[in-house]
């Protein structure tokens, strides 16, 4: 499953002009020049408040679901690529929302985004050489609704 997983990340990387939200992209994705490694972050209290807010939950409800989120990605993040879930030695941006505000946040990334990577890193290759399988290209270009690869 995580090996089928990490092709579709990779062939959504291929494909070009993408934002991968979690799945542990950062691992997947982590070897190449072209990318940039977010994460986002904000104190638990933050986080149970705003499930709280958008999902109308009591405080228990809402602590009880950011704990059970929490365990998931955790486990999913350390089981499968080995990676502590607190480490951030992979990304390149590190933004706490409950300092910024999430609007801020999604504004700077935008910017940021629309850079483009200019990285010292020449050892690394860029997404562009990551070969995928022909139906699975077909497949992301049929998902994003896009009949080519951006570059």
């Amino acid at each position: 499953m995580a090996n089928m997983l990490d092709q579709v990340i990779q062939a959504v990387a291929h494909h070009g002009h993408v934002v991968i939200l979690g799945r542990s992209g950062f691992e997947v994705l982590g070897g190449f020049a072209d990318v940039i490694h977010v994460r986002l972050q904000a104190p638990f209290p933050v986080r149970v408040g705003r499930v709280m807010e958008q999902q109308g939950l009591s405080f228990e409800e809402a602590e009880t679901a950011v704990k059970k989120s929490d365990k998931t990605r955790v486990a999913f993040v350390e089981e499968f690529y080995k990676v502590p879930w607190d480490s951030i030695h992979a990304f390149d941006v590190v933004l706490n929302t409950g300092k910024i505000s999430p609007d801020l946040a999604a504004n700077w990334l935008v910017d940021i985004a629309k850079v483009p990577v200019s990285s010292f890193e020449i050892d690394k290759p860029t997404t562009d050489s990551i070969v995928v399988d022909r139906i699975l290209a077909e497949t992301v270009s049929e998902v994003l609704n896009c009949d080519h690869t951006h570059r």
